[in-house]
């Protein structure tokens, strides 16, 4: 394995957190150089190739074959390369046997081959060269072949159309995939409709994830995209269509809402793939709402957020429901991984909040973390948070869960103290999680939440035919 990952690759930075100590763990998507280098060199055939992709038609470079490799690099606080380099790419060498020199960084390598865009469940220990930023015209011709210009626009008629017909929901589901983020809301027969991310871990995070669930599409649910980071796109590769089975068909056939980003060599494969299954991929670029209405005084809100790296300038989905039988209106929020203080519509009355970055930091250490305040009084509302029990970012964070209960949501309290209890629980008082640490191992789970009580137990859901027997916490 270590010679197949031994090359030169171009890389950008996927993303890059900060834990407590003050050390950042960074990932950067890779490709390989030499498949890459006749495009980069010749200004004809890579003119041929955008004029074949904007034309719908498949171009002869087949990119989606071409090898890469997932990195995940420790960067104490004295190292700063990573800063400001979100936009930049870099060419990287690796070592796959993990060979000690002095001009190589420890890493994390995981690879990505062919149509499998999730790499195989190993890590191993390798050595990458320091980064070194390209010169100007390789990064034009870099930005060139993973520009997604020919990838449809969603305009709000686009995406009304692409949502027409979704039914009012009745609760929200967000199952236990670990270090990651999947959701869905559920209509009233507990069918899932519409999907809010398809996550799944990465590197060391693995380890202690649940077995992948066998998500229901019986329906040809959509997909909402927050934002393109794996922990919340990977979660896909798990659903494997079947022809005897009508509930399990292949999500990339559904259609996938997507904020316009900047985005990674593999995060275009999976718009290729989605758009080669027969799927459809819709880019919102507006910064103004989009609106579909479900019914029975439902909507859905769409709004990209306003920051500018990847978690911030994502998209967020609300579900809004006007007032009925004397309850008032309320509302459901999705923000993914953004900060609250970039969303550009908050809500008057949140009743369900997901916790932003899975109760991590929302940029850097010491900002500030300033979530929707919980509704006033002792009635119905949850905070559902979504991570892997160990996770190597520490989710959920002392600051994360001290500023959500600071603005009224309530978690549990260690025995005579008032302290936050740690947060490995099934939860407590308003506060759910999908982490499910156990002595004996790893149990998969999800936890749901209605609009004015804990919901029903989804008998769909929880059938032979759709995802059989399942742990739901509400």
């Amino acid at each position: 394995m270590g010679q197949e990952l031994s090359g030169q690759y171009y890389a950008r930075i996927k993303s890059s957190d900060e834990l407590p100590d003050g050390t950042r763990i960074v990932q950067l998507d890779a490709v390989s150089a030499d498949a890459l280098q006749p495009l980069i060199d010749s200004p004809g055939r890579l003119s041929d190739y955008r004029g074949a992709l904007n034309a719908g038609k498949a171009p002869a470079e087949r990119l989606r074959d071409v090898a890469g490799v997932a990195i995940r690099v420790t960067l104490g606080p004295g190292d700063s390369w990573d800063r400001d380099a979100a936009d930049t790419w870099f060419r990287l060498g690796v070592s796959g046997e993990g060979i000690a020199a002095a001009a190589t960084i420890p890493a994390l390598l995981e690879p990505r081959g062919g149509n499998a865009l999730i790499a195989p469940m190993v890590a191993l220990r390798g050595g990458v060269t320091e980064p070194e930023r390209v010169d100007p015209q390789t990064v034009q011709a870099l930005k060139a072949i993973y520009s997604i210009d020919h990838w449809e626009t969603g305009t709000p008629e686009a995406v009304a159309e692409a949502l027409a017909g979704l039914p009012p929901a009745e609760q929200v589901v967000m199952f236990d995939v670990g270090q990651a983020g999947t959701s869905a809301l559920l209509d009233d027969t507990g069918t899932p409709f519409l999907y809010v991310d398809l996550g799944w871990p990465l590197f060391e995070d693995r380890a202690n994830a649940p077995d992948p669930p066998k998500l229901c599409f019986w329906r040809r649910p959509p997909v909402i995209l927050t934002h393109w980071h794996d922990d919340h796109t990977q979660g896909y590769t798990f659903q494997e269509e079947s022809p005897k089975d009508p509930h399990r068909k292949d999500p990339l056939k559904s259609v996938w809402i997507v904020p316009e980003q900047e985005i990674t060599a593999n995060d275009f494969k999976l718009g290729e793939a989605i758009r080669v299954a027969g799927g459809r991929i819709l880019v919102v670029k507006t910064d103004q709402p989009i609106t579909v209405e479900l019914g029975s005084g439902q909507r859905l809100i769409i709004r990209r957020s306003a920051g500018h790296d990847v978690n911030d300038s994502g998209l967020v989905l609300i579900v809004e429901r006007d007032p009925v039988d004397g309850a008032p209106g309320t509302s459901w929020l999705f923000s993914g991984d953004c900060a609250y203080g970039n969303l550009r519509t908050i809500p008057e009355r949140v009743s369900v909040l997901t916790a932003a970055h899975h109760g991590g930091y929302l940029n850097d250490k010491g900002d500030p973390i300033d979530p929707p305040p919980r509704p006033a009084g002792k009635g119905y509302a949850r905070l559902l948070y979504s991570f892997g029990p160990h996770s190597s970012y520490f989710h959920p964070l002392k600051e994360s869960t001290d500023a959500h209960q600071g603005k009224g949501w309530r978690h549990r309290k260690k025995k005579g103290s008032d302290e936050i209890d740690e947060i490995d629980w099934p939860g407590g008082l308003d506060v759910l999680s999908t982490s499910t640490a156990k002595a004996d191992g790893v149990k998969r789970s999800a936890i749901a939440a209605g609009w004015t009580g804990k919901p029903d137990l989804p008998g769909h859901l929880r059938s032979k035919e759709c995802m059989g027997k399942i742990e739901i916490r509400r």
